[in-house]
């Protein structure tokens, strides 16, 4: 699959994981997309970061997907969001710190 086409499908199984959890919508079809999705996460071993990043207002739990509209997110949610989808450049921006106070110490 192709990135473009994989992205695809997580919005479409999203959105709908997104009604079923705002419009209280039930069906064994939404199961199905939901396993398929999951299936799809573990296949190419998308990260948390990933999810957040490519996806906008998702968390990657360990329930499952967390969807929400970023204005109703409490303070600490949206810090968590965006931690998590920066999370990388946060560990390069923490090594360099670390770096440079090391060095000072020695010097």
């Amino acid at each position: 699959m192709e990135d473009k086409e994989i992205k695809k499908e997580l919005h479409a199984i999203l959105n709908d994981l997104y009604d079923a959890k705002y419009n209280r919508i039930y069906s064994e079809d939404l199961g199905e997309k939901y396993k398929n999705f999951l299936e799809i996460v573990k296949t190419l071993s998308i990260n948390k970061g990933f999810i957040s990043y490519h996806i906008p207002y998702t968390f990657l739990t360990d329930k499952g997907i967390e969807y929400v509209e970023y204005m109703r997110m409490s303070v600490l949610k949206k810090l968590f969001y965006n931690f998590q989808k920066w999370s990388g450049a946060w560990g390069i921006v923490i090594s360099i710190i670390a770096a440079i106070i090391s060095i000072i110490t020695l010097v």
